[in-house]
């Protein structure tokens, strides 16, 4: 759960799963808000949760409707949402190391929700990821998305760095940042401003309804949660 939710006093077990959880239905609803998007009266068929480690969305989503699914590249977080769920007839996990959503077929999801994932990852497959969202979502529903847009202070390094680091392969710029951490994993942050995403979304048969400024990349970067339509 820290691994999750990183919070001071929460390392080595802090976390109980009643409070961990709450944290979630707080998030969906702070999230929610934050672009105006109202369930109530309205509840989807299906939603997505991409990058839903151990459920903590998923879970407070599935209060919302009738069907949820959850994705994770991590097949042990994955084991541990299954363990926790507590709607097994309509909430459904599931392990997706691929780069696609193939799994999902076209128009599947009236709403798809990704917060705090997209942003450890390099631009490419953030945009591909992107593209597969807009292809399984339902002609009127909704992606409600984060990502970081561009540090809000830059030197060299980090210039050289960011320009560096989406031309390598993920395998070769893992190595190097095991190596300077002695071993020990990192989460690298990236962006992509928000022009290009707009632009990218545009091209790709979907528009912007609302983008909103949030916190959620830390107080380096600057950072937006963007609400998705099909066009």
């Amino acid at each position: 759960m820290w691994a999750i939710l990183a919070q001071p006093n929460k390392e080595n077990g802090g976390w109980n799963p009643e409070t961990f959880f709450e944290t979630g239905r707080r998030s969906l609803d702070s999230a929610l808000e934050r672009v105006g998007v109202s369930f109530v009266g309205a509840p989807f068929e299906r939603a997505l949760d991409f990058g839903c480690g151990m459920g903590r969305i998923s879970q407070a989503l599935a209060a919302r409707g009738r069907e949820v699914h959850g994705v994770d590249i991590s097949e042990e977080m994955v084991r541990l949402a299954r363990t926790y769920n507590q709607s097994p007839s309509s909430c459904h996990y599931h392990h997706n190391p691929a780069s696609n959503l193939s799994l999902f077929p076209d128009g599947h999801f009236d709403f798809v929700y990704c917060v705090i994932v997209l942003q450890h990852m390099p631009p490419s497959l953030m945009k591909g990821y992107l593209k597969e969202f807009l292809r399984v979502l339902s002609p009127n529903g909704k992606i409600l998305v984060q990502i970081p847009a561009e540090r809000n202070e830059s030197t060299w390094v980090h210039r050289c760095k960011d320009w560096l680091r989406p031309l390598l392969p993920i395998e070769v710029a893992d190595s190097l940042r095991l190596r300077k951490q002695s071993g020990l994993p990192i989460l690298e942050m990236y962006g992509i401003p928000r022009a290009q995403v707009e632009e990218w979304i545009a091209l790709n048969s979907g528009q912007v309804l609302r983008a909103e400024s949030d916190k959620h990349a830390g107080p380096a970067w600057s950072s937006y949660t963007y609400l998705i339509g099909r066009r």
